[in-house]
This record gives structure tokens, sequence and C-alpha cells, in this order.
């Protein structure tokens, strides 16, 4: 997701290339814009008595998403990719977090698994018999990736994908 800001409206029109979801705060009239399949639309972040997290109003954000198409789903393997396979992140364990659906896959590094079970496919396959996928990308610190994604029934969840290794003890029994 990007947040931009901007002094006032006619400068957020005058902006190209948005992406669905970019969330725009235009400076001189305080007010917040996001941008759909029609353009930028005014929504309000915060109401009386109402205390609105930027966890909840990615969630609101998310939701009006279209899950990733083929290209979008082809991107996010290579993100998992990058991520297990760069130097900051050669681990034999990486887990699958969604705390709000007390959810948790942990994945082992196996080099004896078939092509079709290669880490990327796998946590694609996890992701899906969760829900629709909608976000995939590294966090700011590149230490994990953030996943979004929509239940069948309706509900906007963020899911971590991050190194594992330290919560792995091996001992003996």
């Amino acid at each position: 997701m990007n947040f931009i800001q901007v002094l006032n409206y006619n400068s957020l029109q005058a902006v190209q290339n948005h992406e669905l979801g970019e969330i725009a705060k235009v400076m001189d009239v305080d007010k917040y814009y996001i941008y759909t399949e029609k353009g930028w639309t005014e929504f309000n972040v915060e109401g009386e008595g109402i205390n609105v997290s930027l966890y909840d109003m990615n969630k609101q954000i998310v939701s009006q998403l279209p899950a990733l198409n083929e290209e979008g789903i082809k991107e996010a393997k290579q993100i998992i990719r990058d991520y297990v396979y760069s130097e900051q992140h050669e681990d034999d364990y990486y887990m699958l977090l969604c705390h709000e659906l007390k959810y948790f896959t942990v994945f082992a590094n196996d080099i004896e698994c078939s092509r079709e079970e290669v880490i990327e496919n796998v946590i694609i396959d996890c992701l899906n018999s969760v829900g629709e996928i909608k976000s995939i990308e590294p966090t700011e610190d590149k230490e994990a990736i953030e996943i979004w994604i929509t239940e069948p029934e309706g509900g906007t969840y963020v899911m971590y994908f991050f190194d594992y290794g330290r919560g792995i003890v091996p001992c003996r029994i």
C-alpha cells in the first residue's frame, strides 16, 4: 500500500500511475482519499467516539482490492524466493502466522522435496486454503513478508512469513 500527501486536490489529480488501494491525504482540507477503479474516493478515517487503527484502516482498504491474478501470483512467488534465498534469511525453518486467526504453519527446508513442493508453491497453496490472496510484500525492514488475505466469509487478515529457526529447539527424547 502506498500513502501520499499532497498540498491540494488539484495536486492529487496531477499525480499519475496510482495503485488500487493507494491512500492520499490532501493537506489543505485535511481529507483522506483512496484510489479505486472509479478514481479517487473520499473516506472518513475519524469519527466522533470512534478510534480507527492503522490495521483496521488497512483491513478496510485491502478488502476492496481484487485477488491477485496469475501475474500477481507469479510476482508473489518471486518475492518469497528472494526472501528465502537471500543471505539475510538462509534458515532451515520458516513460519506463516496470522495471530488474529490463530493460524500458523512451520516450514522445514527439505532438500529431498519434489519440484512441486518448493517453498513458494507450498506457501501459495497454504494461503489459498485460507482465502483469496490480496497482497504480498516484504516489510520495510525486510525481516518478514506481509501477506493480506480475505476469507470466503469476508474477513480480511494480515499474515506474516518469517524466519523461525530460533523457534525450533532440537533436543533428544
